[in-house]
């Protein structure tokens, strides 16, 4: 098994586009062939579709470990209380097809829910009842959690990326899962000005116009930092899977061969540490795109 690594499942909800559960199930598969046992879900991923496509073809495989999430339901949207999120990890438990999960995320809290004092309760009575072994927060990006109760929580879930670093001041004494790693394929490589995203994938709406013309900037200065002697996206996951910040790093898939490409830069190990350094440095000072800041990831 690769305890650094979990193959995230929102690539493969729908939520970027139809993908066959013929394709899901392969992935997963080959993943486990590979010995990538450890997956990243949540029940509004596909309105339950990833859970449950994630259930079909595992069960209750003892090998494999899940995460999942609560407080963004399915077809329903944000709900914090007791009752919502315990009904949410029993539904979600249902779609896998199993007893209990390695872990659950509070799902992206921003402002709807700030009345914390119970969380530490209800993950005592969780984890009690056997159905989780680690809770804990999955972070909205830029959002300020510093009221949050961090003694109560084991894991914590945030975007961590070559263009997207501002959140690890939160990071507290729980494990540290880094997530969008290739930025929700802006780091693939395959995204251009031209780029238009079909109706039916998420980014439609926001990685358009200006935004999307200034996050190409950014990936092609990347590029030019490297002088492309690296993939865009080898190096973007090399720069999280390696990095002495990160425990575990969500690597989303939707091909048989992303998994072949997860291997390749496993074997590969660390980026050169005058890269590494460049780039952070280039990170830190928005690449020099002066008043873009706000287009940024």
């Amino acid at each position: 098994m690769h305890p650094r690594i979990l193959i995230g499942m929102w690539p493969l909800s729908g939520d970027f586009g139809r993908v066959s559960l013929q394709t899901i199930e392969k992935i997963i598969q080959k993943a486990v062939d590979n010995n990538l046992c450890e997956f990243d879900v949540a029940p509004s991923y596909g309105n339950g579709f990833a859970e449950m496509a994630l259930g079909q073809v595992l069960g209750d495989e003892k090998s494999v470990k899940i995460y999942t999430k609560f407080g963004n339901h399915p077809f329903m949207g944000k709900n914090f209380s007791d009752v919502s999120l315990e009904r949410s990890l029993e539904h979600s438990l249902l779609r896998l097809r199993r007893d209990s999960v390695q872990g659950v995320f509070l799902h992206n809290p921003r402002k709807e829910f700030s009345e914390y004092q119970n969380i530490s309760k209800l993950f005592f009575k969780l984890k009690s009842n056997g159905y989780a072994s680690e809770l804990g927060l999955s972070g909205a990006k830029g959002y300020d959690y510093a009221d949050y109760p961090w003694d109560s929580i084991d894991i914590y879930q945030q975007d961590f990326n070559l263009l997207y670093q501002n959140e690890l001041l939160q990071k507290k004494e729980c494990l540290f899962f880094a997530r969008s790693c290739l930025a929700t394929g802006i780091l693939s490589g395959n995204i251009n000005n031209a780029t238009v995203f079909h109706p039916s994938d998420h980014r439609s709406a926001w990685l358009k116009g200006e935004r999307l013309v200034s996050l190409v900037k950014r990936t092609e200065k990347i590029r030019d930092i490297t002088g492309g002697l690296y993939p865009l996206p080898s190096l973007a996951r090399r720069y999280v899977l390696f990095n002495n910040i990160v425990d575990k790093t969500i690597l989303g898939v939707s091909k048989p061969e992303h998994i072949e490409d997860i291997i390749k830069d496993l074997d590969l190990g660390p980026l050169p540490d005058d890269i590494i350094t460049v780039l952070k440095k280039e990170h830190d000072s928005d690449f020099g795109l002066e008043g873009e800041r706000h287009l940024g990831f």
